[in-house]
């Protein structure tokens, strides 16, 4: 923000009416007086748009009438996280008169935005992660970098792959052929599955690699021990000894698809589409963060059922053994 402060009309005048609205840069602008003190904030609830001149202060809390949402009048911040909070705008007082800047805004909008992201998805909030990634894409922020955030909270706050991060990696997989409208939607419907995946859910608990650093070969046996006696602890401490030793992507494809293979048809196909979008979510989002990643598909490909455990693969023919 660079405007300078405007005029906004004197004390006395808003200390009789409790209340003025005007003309901001972008936005009308309401002033409050309350307990001693003139706050300006956005007019516009920050829920669906309600003017908040029409609501009540009491206490030092604004309440919008529409939806009640209620609001600090000194910081703008919600006590109802699904309305966001309220823009506010610097106000001085000189000799009887009020200044206020007219413009809403943060120093960094695109820091602003990626902190309004990750507390958005934190609680589920479909409202606050629009406007957020919509703030990021606004700021110049690429859609690779929310991709990015999206994929590695989802990582770090369920302990396992989702639906969710499967959409996300599969729009992240369309950013650089989709236009502008259609990759803020992409953005959307992918961070919003991720955080409603993660609501109510235990967080990840990642495990230590070893600290010794056996040979791959050793990993790709211990991997697929590990796998066919579901024992996920030792599995994914196994693959973080890998991740660790600095194995290259097409090492870490074969300790996973092998241990995966094992059983026939696991989880129907799903147990191996996690483990193949999990790789496409890391050449998206950058090697780098394969020790957060790659964890997260092998409870799912531990625990998976192979086709050669079901009696239908078996009676009246086994069609196991034709694989």
């Amino acid at each position: 923000m660079t405007s300078a402060l405007q005029y906004a009309g004197t004390l006395d005048e808003l200390k009789r009416k409790g209340r003025l609205v005007l003309r901001g840069a972008h936005r009308p602008i309401l002033l409050v007086y309350d307990g001693d003190c003139v706050y300006a904030l956005d007019n516009r609830c920050p829920h669906m748009g309600f003017p908040l001149h029409r609501g009540s202060v009491e206490d030092g809390i604004l309440t919008c009438h529409w939806h009640h949402a209620r609001f600090d009048l000194a910081s703008g911040c919600t006590f109802d996280l699904w309305a966001d909070d309220v823009p506010t705008c610097a106000v001085e007082i000189r000799g009887g008169e009020i200044w206020v800047q007219p413009e809403f805004g943060h120093a960094d909008p695109g820091a602003y935005s990626r902190q309004r992201l990750e507390a958005g998805m934190a609680h589920n909030l479909g409202l606050v992660i629009a406007k957020s990634v919509q703030g990021q894409l606004t700021a110049g922020m690429p859609a690779r970098d929310i991709v990015r955030q999206a994929a590695l909270f989802g990582a770090r706050n369920l302990e396992g792959w989702s639906t969710g991060m499967t959409i996300l990696t599969a729009l992240g997989n369309l950013m650089d052929s989709l236009p502008p409208e259609q990759i803020y939607l992409g953005l959307l419907h992918g961070a919003r599955k991720v955080a409603a995946d993660c609501e109510g859910a235990p967080a990840a608990r990642q495990r230590a690699p070893l600290v010794s650093r056996p040979q791959a070969s050793a990993l790709k046996r211990w991997l697929r021990r590990w796998s066919s006696v579901r024992h996920p602890d030792a599995a994914q401490r196994t693959l973080l000894t890998g991740i660790e030793a600095g194995l290259r992507p097409a090492l870490l494809a074969d300790l996973l698809f092998a241990a995966e293979t094992d059983r026939v048809f696991a989880d129907n196909g799903h147990s191996l589409d996690f483990i193949n979008k999990a790789f496409e979510c890391l050449d998206l989002i950058g090697w780098e963060h394969a020790r957060v990643v790659l964890p997260s598909v092998v409870g799912q490909m531990v625990a998976a059922r192979g086709a050669e455990e079901a009696t239908e693969w078996r009676q009246p023919r086994d069609l196991v053994a034709l694989c």
